[in-house]
């Protein structure tokens, strides 16, 4: 049996990828048969196995492929960026549009493959990891320049790769899907915001001047205004100086401190003193509520 050229071995095995990618979108892994590959692939059975030894194989191999270019475009993309935020911007923009352009490839792997076997979802599991660490890389480097607080990018990176996973996937799930990269500007906000740093806590309120001014246990204190609000302690008192002239009285508030004497009562000094705010009303005046 003649040996095959590497460039024809190499242009068979790509055309039975290929042919596998449209079989198996159209009619999932699990229903998928490996002579409905071969025939799309215009060859034989036999030709099929001697490029793969089964059909789990080309699938694996399909998936190789698609992280494989999903990986030269970010790399791609983030060589022309600058700064590490915009780094990862680019990639994470470059995972929506490939994503977003193979539909039903991207419905395969995230949602009809599962229970394809444990190899598969191993490999599942080491992509999946490979472009955690992607993000990661880009996260570690925005914390060492400054542009991002202090973080756990290990975590951060994971939760970031969920929450594109997810995205993608309710996408594919949709029965009338708009445009996967629509959705860009938002979870982009989302995934910034959620490595900004904290807004600090509120400053405790300074206490009033009031405060410091409060009346000494005991004392008489204002209640609080018709209006609802709240009165400083206030103190009324009247003081009769004994001295050669008539009694005098001194009434403090809280509006302000009055030094003017109250007027002499009828009757001159013999007369009853001023009385303060809190003063007991004679017997018999009206209420004046």
């Amino acid at each position: 049996m003649p040996v095959e050229p590497q460039a024809r071995r190499l242009e068979r095995h790509e055309r039975i990828l290929d042919a596998a990618a449209q079989v198996f979108a159209t009619k999932g892994y699990h229903g998928t048969l490996v002579d409905e590959i071969a025939v799309a692939a215009e060859t034989s059975k036999g030709g099929v196995y001697f490029h793969f030894p089964n059909k789990q194989a080309i699938f694996l191999a399909l998936l190789d492929r698609l992280a494989a270019m999903l990986r030269e475009r970010i790399a791609g993309a983030i060589a022309e960026q600058r700064s590490p935020l915009e780094r990862a911007d680019a990639a994470l923009r470059v995972v929506l549009e490939t994503f977003g352009g193979h539909r039903r490839l991207t419905r395969l792997f995230l949602v009809e493959a599962l229970g394809a076997g444990p190899e598969f979802n191993a490999r599942m599991l080491a992509i999946r990891a490979q472009f955690a660490g992607l993000i990661k890389t880009q996260l570690d480097a925005a914390v060492q320049s400054g542009a991002i607080p202090p973080v756990d990018t290990a975590t951060a990176s994971t939760a970031w790769f969920g929450a594109i996973n997810e995205v993608v996937t309710q996408w594919v799930l949709a029965e009338r899907p708009g445009r996967l990269e629509s959705v860009y500007p938002t979870i982009r906000a989302l995934l910034l915001h959620g490595i900004q740093p904290s807004p600090p806590p509120p400053a405790p309120a300074a206490p009033s001047s009031s405060s410091s001014n409060a009346a000494a246990p005991g004392a008489l204190t204002a209640p609080p205004d018709t209006l609802g609000h709240s009165s400083t302690p206030a103190i009324a008192s009247a003081t009769t100086e004994r001295s050669s002239g008539p009694p005098v009285a001194t009434a403090t508030s809280s509006v302000g401190v009055s030094d003017r004497p109250s007027a002499e009562p009828p009757g001159g000094p013999s007369a009853e003193p001023a009385r303060g705010l809190f003063a007991e009303a004679p017997q018999g005046a009206g209420d004046a509520r």
